[in-house]
């Protein structure tokens, strides 16, 4: 392939400072190759990590991945006036049973912390249906259902 620049030629197209990025995903600890590289597990006050985000920065960070689907978003507390004692108990209880899909608010917090001090922007990963995976986990079992949203 034979590629050539000219001087006079006009833009194409422009790419965003922030084109360079990182995702923060929701592997439990015990998948392999992926430690406690998480967004639940990871060190996001390790020096090391906030320095190599910075040396990226300007980027996004895609807080997300496939198990998105699954994740406990527990950020609610009493002290808000629209979340009951009932609900908020219900969240901590799910949460227990899995705590490696579980967002805490304190995990939130230290997440745009991390997030802060890298200079990075966050994009986040939300579910439009609850997947229901065959047995390889890769393919979805149902078609989109408007009750789901």
């Amino acid at each position: 392939m034979k590629i050539s620049l000219h001087q006079n030629a006009s833009t194409i197209s422009i790419v965003r400072p922030e084109f360079i990025s990182t995702t923060l995903d929701w592997w439990p600890l015990k998948t392999e190759a992926w430690g406690n590289s998480s967004v639940i597990h990871a060190d996001l006050s390790h020096p090391n990590l906030i320095a190599a985000a910075a040396g990226l920065s300007p980027l996004f960070i895609r807080v997300g991945g496939s198990q998105a689907d699954n994740v406990i978003y527990n950020i609610m507390t009493t002290s808000n006036s629209t979340t009951t004692v009932e609900e908020a108990n219900r969240f901590a209880k799910a949460c227990d049973k899995n705590p490696q899909l579980c967002l805490t608010m304190q995990r939130w917090e230290e997440v745009l912390k991390f997030a802060h001090d890298a200079g990075a922007r966050i994009v986040f990963t939300l579910a439009y249906i609850r997947h229901t995976r065959d047995e390889s986990g890769q393919n979805d079992q149902q078609d989109w259902d408007s009750t789901n949203a």
